[in-house]
């Protein structure tokens, strides 16, 4: 396999992929010979991983100091296949290039623990999972001196194959979603023409102002993506290698409330939020339905992967399954297990939010309380409340704190203001109002 490897890339938080591309420069111009590469939709016709690639496009040497690194570039009907070292993959530890398919898997967990029922439950642990997958960043530097009118080029993803359609539809109200980034600034999202199992487009005009500029695509945060590659729209379209992003880099892990249950788009997540703010490169391997895990964090925590910020959010699943003297000892395991990793990284626990899971029985085992746990909802399993989960954490962290460990504490939603109104009809998750309240708030708390 092979892909843009630099720190940033192989730890970030994003997954920004290049849509559509339309900025001038000059010395662009005349600097690309004509390719061999096929046309529109020919996806193998252009490697771009060597000088020009293997389509026959020249480098190019351009005068701007954002193109010092190698710059290649292209022609109409070019393909630039996502094993090019002009795209860097920021928000996945685990991408993976498929040489016959020729196409970028994107992987936020590792392959054991994608293979291992301990590390998530098992009706995730499969590749074809759409929870195990997204939440990741496609990078390229790029300028153009095309036709302002034109797209310099599209970018091409499927859905894995494995994902049934009920899945890839069903999250989304007009089909996935994909934020679009220019120098940073969010510009807004598209839908991916044609999307499906079978590679789809996606497409958005920038401005003509010259350029050069760095693009972004985030993908759906809760659906399985492989990325196919680049193509181009119009001449000269040139793109550099992408530098390192040299931003502290923080680790979310936890279950649906982490991973953004509730919101359509990986903006609108707290954890992206919150990291956006912070100036953070975000790696979320929250999981959707998943429980207190000190397997995830032992598949997929390595010296390799860098990390400053490790935010723990699990309890709930937990609660609704039982057995908190048990939870306890695999709460304990998971922070453990974090500082085997990083000895001195800073931890944050953020306890189980409000809910009105009263309202709400469905939910595992959890009933409607009575006597003084009236209004609060008992999991009948082991007659706890979800106010005793949140204080087992608390127990759990007071330990490390009495035990040594001076950068570890605890974040409890309901004291920064979080109430059950922020939560959707479900009476359990976020709304997008209410990530979009809490991100700051966890934003404000984490850099304390």
């Amino acid at each position: 396999m092979t892909f843009l490897k630099t720190p940033a890339a192989h730890h970030a938080a994003i997954l920004s992929l290049l849509f559509g591309l339309s900025a001038v420069l000059a010395a662009c111009g005349d600097s690309s010979s004509s390719s061999s590469g096929g046309g529109e939709g020919n996806l193998s016709s252009q490697s771009g991983g060597g000088e020009g690639g293997e389509g026959g496009g020249s480098s190019a040497t351009l005068s701007s100091s954002s193109f010092e690194s190698q710059t290649l570039c292209f022609n109409t009907g070019d393909t630039i296949r996502p094993n090019s070292p002009i795209f860097a993959y920021d928000g996945v530890w685990y991408p993976e290039y498929d040489e016959a398919e020729q196409v970028e898997r994107l992987y936020r967990q590792s392959p054991d623990c994608r293979a291992n029922g301990a590390c998530v439950p098992s009706f995730l642990a499969a590749a074809g999972s759409d929870r195990m997958h997204a939440g990741a960043i496609v990078r390229v530097n790029f300028v153009s001196s095309g036709d302002p009118g034109t797209f310099g080029a599209q970018a091409i993803f499927s859905v894995n194959p494995e994902v049934a359609e009920s899945n890839w539809r069903k999250p989304y109200t007009t089909g996935p979603v994909f934020g679009v980034h220019l120098d940073g600034v969010y510009t807004g999202k598209t839908n991916v023409r044609g999307f499906s199992t079978t590679p789809g487009v996606a497409w958005v005009t920038m401005s003509n102002d010259g350029g050069p500029h760095t693009v972004e695509i985030t993908l759906p945060h809760q659906l399985s993506m492989r990325f196919h590659g680049l193509l181009v729209k119009h001449d000269n379209v040139c793109f550099s290698t992408p530098a390192p992003l040299n931003k502290p880099v923080m680790v979310v892990v936890g279950n649906s409330l982490a991973h953004g249950e509730g919101q359509f788009m990986t903006e609108e997540t707290f954890a992206w939020i919150a990291s956006r703010q912070m100036g953070y490169e975000l790696i979320n391997l929250a999981i959707g339905g998943s429980t207190i895990s000190p397997e995830m964090i032992s598949m997929n925590f390595n010296s390799a992967n860098r990390a400053d910020l490790v935010v723990v959010e699990w309890g709930y699943n937990d609660w609704t399954g039982g057995g908190i003297d048990a939870a306890r000892t695999k709460f304990a395991q998971v922070l453990e297990n974090v500082r085997a990793v990083y000895p001195s990284v800073k931890i944050r626990v953020i306890v189980p939010f409000p809910t009105k899971t009263v309202s709400n029985p469905g939910y595992g085992c959890v009933q409607a309380g009575t006597g003084e746990n009236e209004g609060v909802g008992v999991c009948t399993t082991d007659n706890t409340t979800l106010e005793d989960w949140r204080q087992m954490e608390r127990d759990v962290v007071a330990a490390r704190v009495a035990a040594g460990d001076a950068n570890i504490a605890v974040i409890t939603p309901g004291e920064l203001g979080m109430t059950v109104d922020d939560l959707t009809t479900d009476g359990v998750h976020l709304s997008v109002a209410g990530a979009a309240k809490f991100g700051p708030l966890l934003a404000a708390e984490l850099l304390k």
